[in-house]
């Protein structure tokens, strides 16, 4: 009985269920015929029947002629169409307007809109032309860097560069503008390092020497950014223009344009002088303005007792470049620690192309009669050069040390020479 009567619970609840079941069954479909009746039933919706009738009454309708229909893509293009503002598309009343400088299409602008724009970047927005007379105020301070940004990644012309220094310079905050620093990875020996630059100093760096030219040729007073010192470095615009662009032209320019050397450094006072006088070129004047700088052009550059002079003949500098030397203090009348060499014998053992220089240095006053280690004077290293096969390059100037020489000078310098080794 007990079985029996848990069997019966269990029938009566699987037949409520599925009464359950079946009358919602029923619901969810009434519910479907009714939406369906109301959807049909309202106001601009067709039923099955009338869709047919609404077809054939829109096949009637006659299609309008292709012409009319086409749109006239150069009436679109046609910037004549367009009589309004090209920033902010708002008509003019009476406001001053400007328009740019191009000769086929004139795009015009509010004052105000276009003075906006140019706060970040000049010309027109549409054709990048420029609109003259755009008045100026404070410009955005990375306005010059994004400017030679720009120019770099050959966006912009140079033209366009040229403008937009000048556009900087008569800004109300120029200050900011040309001396405001970033921070930049600066290339040096396989590195990079995190230094800060102005705008002018970045131009330096980023720019192609004949680019940078154009702009410093600018009539804009850059002393003040170009002599600025770079945080951590300490270095100035002939820093940079030297170090990074090696450009003899391009220090010519700075020096013209009041770049001055960077005096605080102390333990590497004349390092751009001696760099210059080693350099490939070479560049009379261009030492004739450092040397003002360094006065103290007479110092031993190292611990070999190497001189200016001695770096001068070494490179096989002109008689303008040791005359300039000489006239400014620099002396080297001395031997060198390693070989005791003099310029003399360095000038000797050279030949005949450093003939004008041997007659200088012998004029003010270089000893012909010292000896370097080897036991040479001038005049006996250069009969030892001459011996290696090349007697054509040492003729003109064994034949001025003969003149020099003489029997009793000899007996002297012998003498002189045997009593320094005792």
């Amino acid at each position: 009985m007990v079985i029996y009567g848990g069997i019966m619970k269990k029938v009566t609840f699987l037949a409520l269920l599925a009464l359950v079941f079946s009358l919602g069954a029923g619901f969810l479909q009434a519910a479907e015929a009714a939406s369906d009746d109301e959807f049909n039933n309202l106001p601009g919706v067709m039923n099955d029947l009338e869709r047919p009738e609404a077809d054939a009454q829109a096949s009637e309708v006659p299609e309008a002629p292709a012409a009319s229909a086409a749109v006239n893509d150069s009436a679109r293009t046609d910037d004549s169409m367009y009589t309004g503002c090209a920033i902010c598309c708002s008509g003019f009343r009476n406001e001053p307007t400007l328009s740019c400088a191009n000769g086929e299409v004139a795009h015009t602008f509010h004052e105000a809109c276009i003075a906006q724009a140019y706060t970040r970047r000049p010309g027109c927005p549409v054709c990048r032309s420029s609109v003259p007379g755009v008045p100026v105020g404070r410009l955005d301070p990375r306005f010059l860097f994004e400017a030679i940004d720009r120019r770099a990644g050959q966006d912009d012309t140079i033209d366009q560069l040229i403008e937009y220094f000048q556009l900087a310079f008569a800004a109300q905050n120029r200050v900011q503008l040309f001396e405001r620093n970033r921070e930049v990875q600066v290339p040096l020996d396989g590195r990079f390092y995190p230094r800060q630059m102005n705008a002018v100093q970045y131009a330096l760096w980023k720019l192609p020497e004949t680019e940078v030219m154009r702009v410093l040729d600018l009539d804009i007073d850059f002393a003040a950014a170009l002599n600025r010192r770079m945080p951590g470095w300490n270095w100035t615009s002939l820093d940079i223009a030297w170090r990074l662009k090696r450009s003899v032209p391009l220090l010519r320019k700075l020096l013209a344009k009041g770049a001055l050397a960077n005096k605080r450094a102390r333990d590497d006072e004349g390092w751009l002088l001696r760099d210059v006088i080693a350099a490939e070129q070479d560049a009379p004047e261009l030492v004739a303005r450092l040397v003002r700088l360094f006065p103290r052009c007479n110092a031993a550059l190292d611990l070999t007792g190497k001189t200016l002079v001695h770096l001068a003949v070494e490179h096989r500098r002109s008689v303008q470049t040791v005359r300039i030397l000489l006239d400014a203090g620099a002396t080297g009348d001395f031997g060198l620690a390693s070989t005791a060499d003099s310029p003399l014998h360095l000038a000797a053992k050279i030949g005949d192309s450093m003939l004008p220089v041997i007659q200088l240095l012998v004029e003010r006053g270089y000893a012909t009669h010292l000896r370097n280690h080897a036991g040479d004077t001038p005049a006996a290293a250069a009969r030892r050069a001459a011996s290696s096969g090349q007697e054509e390059s040492y003729v003109q100037t064994i034949a001025y040390f003969d003149q020099l020489e003489s029997p009793d000078q000899e007996i002297r310098d012998e003498a002189a020479w045997f009593c320094t080794i005792q």
